[in-house]
């Protein structure tokens, strides 16, 4: 368990535009580092139970991801997999991490991790685990004709306001949850709906869903040599 003065601490570190928040624990001397990456809609609150059972001499770097939660761009943008991949590579630079040994991602969060181990093998991750990861791509029409047209409707202005009522005034997001078979307690859920009443936070998680290329990532995945366990349950 850890103790605490080990415990996490938030940290905001300006990078490329790029204002990050998360939490940051360095490593103790000889003891692995973990980067942790949460999927689309989420942030880094995602990850506290499970940080509160793991050795306090591990170095845990939590952020949120780019467009999530508190770590926004100057500019609005949106970037994909490969994108958000070379980002992070370069905040764990920053932070002193070179190669994590590994990388824990949930959902999105894995396809991410795959891709950040694509990468120059200076900065490969040591190992992947990966929980419950969104690797499935959808059809072939909507990556060739729906994506690139719904993507800007979906981030029009009128939609992202509409999106934020909805999330703030009803049960959509409790029936996003129940569809996807994960079962949290009330104050995880309220935490998801006060994000989803952030119009910056919407944006970002429906962004980077339009800009992601999971065909191409599993494609590239035929070069990967970074050793991975993947779980997922039906």
């Amino acid at each position: 368990m850890n103790s605490p003065s080990r415990a996490p601490l938030p940290f905001e570190h300006n990078l490329d535009g790029l204002r990050w928040a998360g939490w940051d624990r360095p490593a103790v001397a000889g003891a692995p580092a973990l980067l942790f990456l949460h999927g689309t809609g989420a942030d880094r609150h995602s990850w506290e139970p499970l940080l509160k059972t793991l050795p306090s001499d591990w170095g845990l770097l939590v952020p949120d991801l780019p467009g999530h939660g508190q770590s926004q761009f100057e500019t609005p943008q949106s970037i994909g997999l490969r994108e958000m991949g070379l980002r992070l590579h370069r905040l764990l630079q920053s932070r002193g991490i070179r190669r994590p040994a590994c990388i824990v991602g949930h959902s999105a969060g894995a396809a991410v991790s795959v891709a950040m181990a694509l990468g120059p093998e200076t900065t490969r991750p040591h190992r992947l685990f990966s929980l419950a990861p969104s690797l499935v791509p959808p059809p072939a029409l909507f990556n060739q004709m729906l994506g690139p047209l719904l993507g800007p409707l979906v981030l029009s202005k009128p939609s992202l306001l509409m999106l934020n009522g909805l999330a703030r005034s009803t049960l959509v997001v409790d029936r996003l949850l129940a569809s996807t078979g994960t079962l949290l307690p009330t104050e995880r859920r309220d935490s998801y709906r006060q994000l989803f009443g952030g119009s910056a936070h919407v944006r970002g998680a429906l962004g980077f869903m339009a800009a992601t290329d999971l065909p191409g990532l599993l494609l590239d995945c035929a070069g990967l040599q970074v050793p991975g366990l993947f779980l997922a349950t039906r």
